[in-house]
């Protein structure tokens, strides 16, 4: 039978839903389909009732205004594509405890499905030659256990204070996508992740880990496969967890713990008073261990190469397996060889020869 019309309306008020018109056994036609009533609701961005004094219209966000998040639960979960616009500055303080962003798995009663919709809220775009300034986790409260901020092309200065707890196992509570070169992430106090989705990237030149009041764990840094720092960027770390699975230019660490994993590459890292665990198959270029520094290649038997090392007084470099080719001899800069530890295993020679 021929039917003039067909209403489909949201069971819950608010939420987006898909609707794919299709014609059993090829057939019949379908006429275009028709949003009678737009989305409506507190968790949309892109209403304007939902904003307070934004200098677009409506009140809606614009290019150099200074966006803020704070004293809400209300979480924001659709409309979250806002490229088009580049703020001056984004923050989203500790009293904030919504969640922005949503899961890319969604259960919807007993079906599971992967999310079609946008789920990382998106501002800047390299049109726009702004340097957005972030600062997350500000002030008192618990803060949100889901951020999820896509940057774009824009360039973007991240500083993390604090974050909340995760909303979901196995995933940092802020989750972060960016492409421009020059973007900056400082992380004193949080749970961070930088390019951790498959389809995402996340490109930076400087990337700060460092503690407010523990050093050990105060921040936690997963960089993901689809993370990549570019050309003359430097990692500096004062304390804290990095674990990176993207490839890496500089490391330099005076404190905290570090991982480089999976088949990461490394320029150079240097470490003092931290360790570094190195368990990817990639070329490490330069290795520098100085006092109270550790090197360990313990944890990952597969074969690489590291192709110059320099070991100082009170440094470690850990290879009992001699899973590591050294292309170029193992420099004791400055020191004896009891004054360093070089683990590579029994039965070894060694060639004493000036440097």
């Amino acid at each position: 039978a021929a039917l003039d019309t067909i209403t489909f309306m949201a069971v819950d008020a608010g939420p987006h839903f898909l609707l794919t018109p299709s014609v059993a056994g090829g057939a019949g036609t379908i006429g275009a389909a028709t949003e009678v009533t737009n989305n409506s609701g507190p968790n949309d961005a892109s209403l304007a009732d939902n904003w307070t004094g934004g200098s677009g219209t409506g009140g809606v966000p614009a290019d150099g205004d200074d966006v803020v998040f704070e004293d809400s639960t209300i979480s924001v979960l659709y409309g979250l594509d806002q490229s088009d616009i580049t703020p001056a500055s984004v923050t989203i303080k500790a009293s904030f405890t919504g969640e922005i962003g949503l899961s890319e798995i969604r259960t919807a009663g007993v079906v599971v499905y992967i999310e079609h919709r946008e789920t990382f809220l998106k501002f800047g775009n390299v049109g726009d030659a702004t340097n957005m300034v972030v600062d997350i986790g500000e002030g008192d409260g618990e803060g949100s256990p889901r951020i999820k901020l896509d940057f774009g092309t824009g360039q973007a200065t991240v500083n993390v204070n604090k974050t909340g707890l995760r909303a979901e196992p196995g995933l940092p509570t802020i989750q972060i996508e960016a492409e421009h070169t020059g973007n900056v992430f400082q992380v004193d106090r949080g749970d961070v992740g930088l390019g951790i989705n498959p389809y995402g990237s996340c490109t930076y030149t400087t990337l700060r880990v460092g503690f407010v009041d523990a050093q050990p764990t105060d921040a936690r840094v997963t960089a993901g496969t689809g993370s990549a720092q570019t050309a003359g960027g430097v990692i500096t770390q004062t304390g804290g967890v990095l674990y990176s699975i993207g490839n890496i230019v500089t490391l330099d660490q005076i404190g905290g713990e570090a991982t480089i994993a999976s088949s990461a590459t490394a320029t150079e890292i240097t470490t003092h008073d931290a360790t570094v665990y190195y368990e990817s198959s990639g070329t490490l270029g330069t290795l520098n261990v100085g006092k109270a520094g550790t090197a360990d290649f313990r944890r990952d038997g597969r074969s690489r190469t590291v192709d110059n090392a320099n070991l100082f007084k009170g440094g470690r470099i850990l290879d009992p397996a001699r899973s590591v080719t050294w292309t170029n001899d193992v420099n004791y800069q400055q020191c004896g060889l009891g004054d360093a530890v070089l683990s590579t295993g029994k039965h070894i020679t060694v060639a004493v020869t000036a440097i």
